[in-house]
């Protein structure tokens, strides 16, 4: 079972890129989290900052170190790095730690430990390292033997839009390992990772057609399969696309073509390929042999792009932004950010029922905040004016920070009120200490009732701090008050008359804590912008 389950070079450095934007955001001054630049990093201040022990330096520490980006590349270093971050929980510093104990890079290989790094963040939510554990458990490295295991992770993974975790699930529903055997499960997951460019994927869905398995026989779909995969380099793919096109199945019949894909195949080691090229040659005119031998000549593999009747289903995983929003009534008004939705062109919003489209009803830039609507009904938040507010009241926020790294789970954070002013003592943000990160913008700040008296937008910048004053700021973070809010959402015709209206005694806790942060968790959703 071809099992290609660590990431490529080009994946990780576009990893290593995306947390060098995280790594940038400190240096954006009072911004919302979502919105890092594109900045030079300081190698010597992220250091500082990692030696502080902020994780998200770590991190990206040990990914510089892995790939040489702006440092020499170090196994070592890197390992040192993703160890302290994985140690304070940070999920993609426990994936990549995994990563080094399973290649054994500036570690001894080790196996087990790969497996329990991989599933300390699986845990959280990254597909990388439920896919990854998913491969150990169908393997036996580190861990025993397990299929159901396999296919519970690849599972996981593959409902984020993993590819490898798609085409891995795929495989196991072909085969009946870990589940009972499932052609028509089979061809759904091959389906899903082959949009996304999974040339295993497309090879096997390619056979599916080809065979009526698990779908009708098709043989125009099989070469449409085969020859995606085929181009990317698979050369089993262009042995049977060469078959195709030899026999005229689902393709004209076209012996230069054959030939060509034969010869192709031949040349990447397929064992067959150059018998089926040889005999070939013997139909065949010499002009035409020196045709197909000029097409194979030239053939140099690409990368995948989707076409527009085959397109990459959307996922999280490849949009440009996220941001997370709150239901503030329910027909499907919500709240969120203005910068996590300015110059999109594409506003989705994921939810507990599902994703939906969303439009722009009202944008408040000054205040940074937007309210966007989405049809349907939905569980819906009471927004509290901010006078009853004092310091050391207890506030919490549930959001989707990082979750292209930490997973799509919702994840819960708490602190107090440390000011009733912002930064140079505006009037119209809240200081607060409860923990944010890129992600958290437009997340509902909550009091103890469950009622919302701000909304997430921004945070201190530590950079430029750590330069002034000499010292890092810990959890100086900020959000707009509920009575800015207010006055933006009775600008809005009709959306007051449906809003929830406000309890007995808004300030006073109804519920124990875990039912507050359930019902708030309820109204919450994942904003995805492109």
């Amino acid at each position: 079972m071809p099992y290609t389950y660590n990431m490529n070079s080009r994946t990780r450095v576009t990893w290593a890129a995306l947390c060098l934007a995280m790594a940038a955001c400190f240096a954006t001054g009072f911004q919302g989290p979502q919105a890092a630049a594109d900045q030079p990093i300081d190698v010597s201040t992220l250091t500082n900052l990692a030696e502080q022990g902020n994780a998200s330096a770590q991190l990206t520490l040990g990914l510089m170190y892995d790939e040489g980006l702006g440092v020499a590349k170090n196994d070592a270093e890197a390992v040192k790095w993703f160890r302290l971050a994985a140690e304070q929980g940070n999920a993609s510093a426990q994936f990549n730690l995994g990563n080094m104990y399973e290649r054994g890079r500036g570690v001894a290989k080790d196996d087990a430990e790969a497996v329990k790094w991989f599933r300390l963040a699986a845990d959280q939510g990254n597909a990388f390292a439920q896919f990854n554990l998913g491969v150990m458990y169908a393997e036996g490295q580190g861990v025993a033997k397990d299929d159901a295991g396999a296919v519970k992770w690849f599972r996981l993974a593959a409902a984020q839009g993993n590819a490898r975790a798609q085409f891995s699930l795929g495989f196991m529903y072909a085969i009946g390992r870990g589940v009972a055997k499932n052609d028509a499960e089979a061809v759904k997951w091959y389906r899903l990772a082959g949009a996304q460019g999974n040339a295993f994927a497309q090879l096997n869905l390619g056979f599916m057609y080809a065979n009526g398995e698990g779908v009708a026989k098709n043989d125009a779909e099989a070469v449409k399969w085969y020859r995606l995969a085929a181009e990317q380099g698979d050369a089993s793919a262009q042995f049977l696309l060469s078959g195709m096109h030899s026999l005229g199945d689902g393709t004209p019949q076209d012996f230069v073509q054959a030939y060509a894909w034969a010869s192709i195949a031949a040349a990447g080691g397929h064992a067959q390929a150059r018998e089926r090229r040889d005999f070939l040659s013997k139909e065949m005119t010499r002009e035409q042999i020196a045709e197909a031998q000029a097409i194979s000549a030239k053939f140099k593999p690409r990368l995948f792009v989707p076409s527009a009747t085959e397109p990459v289903p959307e996922q999280p995983a490849t949009t440009t932004a996220t941001g997370t929003g709150f239901f503030v009534s329910p027909d499907g008004h919500l709240i969120t950010a203005d910068h996590v939705i300015a110059e999109r062109t594409q506003i989705r919003v994921r939810t507990q029922r599902g994703e939906f489209p969303a439009r722009v009803v009202r944008r408040d830039p000054a205040n940074d905040l937007a309210v966007l609507k989405v049809e349907g009904t939905f569980a819906a938040l009471h927004v509290l004016g901010s006078g009853r507010l004092r310091p050391a009241d207890r506030v919490f926020t549930i959001g989707f920070p990082n979750p292209g790294l930490q997973g799509f789970a919702p994840k819960f954070s708490s602190g107090e009120v440390a000011a009733l002013s912002g930064p140079g003592d505006d009037p119209r943000f809240i200081q607060i200490s409860v923990p944010i990160q890129p992600g958290n913008s437009g997340g509902p700040l909550v009091n103890a009732a469950g009622s919302v008296v701000g909304v997430v937008t921004g945070k201190l910048d530590s950079i430029k701090t750590l330069k002034v004053t000499g010292q890092i700021p810990e959890n100086v973070n900020y959000a707009i008050k509920g009575t800015i809010l207010l006055g933006l959402l009775e600008a809005v015709p009709g959306l007051t008359d449906t809003a929830p209206q406000a309890q007995a005694n808004a300030s006073t806790p109804s519920m124990n804590s875990a039912d507050t942060a359930k019902a708030v968790e309820a109204a919450t959703v994942l904003i995805i912008v492109r």
